[in-house]
């Protein structure tokens, strides 16, 4: 499922549907400690968002057939999607580590956060 040999699969979880919920969107945002952007003059990571529908809590079995949605934009700290409706019992994310510069301050770390909330 990973589309380059570069990109590191970072998080991979489901989340239960609600009953009587069946719009969601989600985001993640990352944050940057240190000195990176003012001696780089950018965010020296990125990373991509993937929802998959999935009517099983194996977060295993997804492949590119379930996709729903994905939010694949470089330099920033943020991805957002909005969900086309789903009876799916789970959505599965993964979190993609697409692009990192190894002279950060933080190579290979990360403060993410996560939100999905029904639109319904």
């Amino acid at each position: 499922l990973l589309t380059r040999s570069s990109d590191l699969e970072m998080i991979r979880f489901n989340v239960k549907r609600p009953d009587g919920k069946r719009n969601f969107s989600a985001a993640i945002a990352w944050l940057t400690s240190g000195n990176d952007i003012a001696n780089y003059g950018k965010i020296p990571q990125n990373f991509d968002l993937f929802v998959y529908e999935n009517n099983s809590d194996n977060v295993d079995g997804i492949d590119d057939e379930h996709l729903i949605a994905s939010s694949k934009s470089p330099n920033n700290s943020f991805e957002r999607v909005s969900l086309p409706p789903t009876d799916a019992q789970y959505l599965t994310f993964r979190i993609v580590l697409t692009s990192e510069d190894s002279r950060s301050e933080n190579f290979r770390q990360v403060v993410l956060g996560f939100d999905v909330a029904s639109t319904n």
